[in-house]
């Protein structure tokens, strides 16, 4: 799929202003000091000098030096104006009963999403300059109208990922998920064989691996990735999953950890305890792979894009979550109380704001007063919110160690 032309999204934030490159499909940040830079260059009211002669260099290396610039006009000086990215379920019903599904997906909801809905989000998504979105569900290809909902995504140059359990991949859909120019799309591998079948069906993991191998040929210059939910079963494979990852050519394999949410309450001897996540954590650290590994507080991982020292993670800061029939949450795994409203009957930019002050949250002396806090800001909100009925307690699987449970008041 070609887009129309090579156009440039500029947006000012409270910290500078982010930049989209719609061809690469790459969004780029910088500060106040080189905004005022390249604004001139933007204009061509400048004259030649070292630092403008550099940074001229640096907007063509990246690919933002173009005619066609198009200003986003909605600066919020209270954290970022607009989501980075939006995660958006577009249906409950799925093909498996996974035993640590987060939300218990299996059948359809009655009141879900209509196409021009979810047509009238992107619009929405493009007018405040979030173009990110990552499509779930369930299971997103049961979905009789998802390719229609992608192709009218890219042709707003959003870009695209899906997240998927691969078991509907086949040659036809493969070859239309390439012509989409998607993003990544990703594929849930909960374990080696043995382990994944366990929570995932018997025979699951070999039509899933199957699978990959159509999508890694029929999209050969898609980023493929794997997603394993770290639980007690697997949390020792991941060495072997690392090399089945690199065996299939992936470009990725991201680690998170299982969540006390949906039918995982029903199963909780898969919950990972303290010990067993920061021996994964210290262990992996020194794992070398041609492939990209992503796992939570990995070294350089990811910038900060909220008000200096502001508690929490990056849910309802910099990302938000929207359900299949519209609800809009910092993040889905917070729960119904954190419900800021549903995209039927208020503005996406309202909702952000509205999920923004749901999650100016105070912390705890612990965190506050940790000397790593500006690298993690306190870990996941929805581990302690699920553990302790508390969104400003400890994270429960604090990679330090001194940080026990005997320290929170529960």
């Amino acid at each position: 799929m070609k887009l129309v032309n090579h156009r440039v999204f500029f947006h000012e934030e409270f910290f500078g202003a982010r930049i989209y490159n719609t061809k690469s499909q790459e969004e780029y940040f910088f500060d106040k000091n080189s905004i005022v830079i390249i604004k001139k260059i933007f204009s061509g009211d400048y004259k030649n000098n070292s630092i403008i002669n550099e940074t001229k260099a640096d907007l063509i290396k990246k690919g933002l030096l173009t005619s066609d610039v198009v200003h986003i006009e909605n600066k919020n000086g209270d954290g970022l104006s607009a989501p980075l990215r939006v995660s958006l379920n577009v249906t409950r019903k799925c093909n498996l009963r996974c035993k640590h599904c987060f939300s218990d997906s299996g059948i359809s909801d009655p009141n879900e999403l209509t196409t021009q809905e979810l047509f009238g989000l992107i619009d929405q998504m493009k007018g405040a300059g979030t173009f990110f979105l990552a499509i779930g569900g369930g299971e997103p290809l049961l979905r009789d109208d998802l390719f229609e909902i992608i192709k009218y995504a890219r042709e707003n140059f959003i870009a695209v990922s899906i997240i998927t359990n691969g078991l509907l991949i086949n040659e036809e859909t493969a070859k239309k998920l390439y012509e989409l120019n998607l993003k990544t799309i990703t594929i849930s591998i909960d374990g080696l064989e043995k382990n994944h079948d366990k929570l995932r069906g018997k025979g699951n993991f070999k039509k899933t691996i199957n699978n990959i191998k159509i999508l890694r040929k029929y999209c050969p210059t898609t980023k493929l990735a794997i997603r394993v939910t770290l639980n007690t079963l697997n949390i020792n494979e991941y060495r072997e999953l690392i090399k089945l990852a690199e065996g299939l050519s992936l470009d990725l394999i991201r680690f998170t950890p299982i969540l006390l949410l949906g039918r995982t309450r029903n199963h909780q001897d898969l919950l990972v305890n303290q010990k067993e996540y920061i021996h994964f954590l210290k262990n992996i650290q020194n794992v070398k792979s041609k492939i990209t590994l992503e796992f939570p507080g990995k070294k350089d991982e990811r910038k900060w894009f909220t008000p200096s020292k502001e508690f929490g993670c990056h849910c309802g800061k910099e990302v938000c979550w929207i359900t299949q029939t519209g609800d809009f949450y910092p993040c889905i795994f917070f729960g119904n109380s954190f419900i800021a409203g549903n995209i039927r009957n208020e503005s996406f930019l309202s909702l952000w704001t509205k999920s923004k002050n749901m999650v100016k949250l105070c912390g705890n002396e612990i965190c506050n007063n940790c000397p790593i806090f500006l690298k993690c800001r306190g870990g996941c909100r929805a581990r302690a919110l699920s553990k302790y009925k508390d969104i400003n307690a400890v994270d429960p699987l604090c990679p330090l160690e001194r940080n026990k449970l005997k320290f929170i008041k529960i």
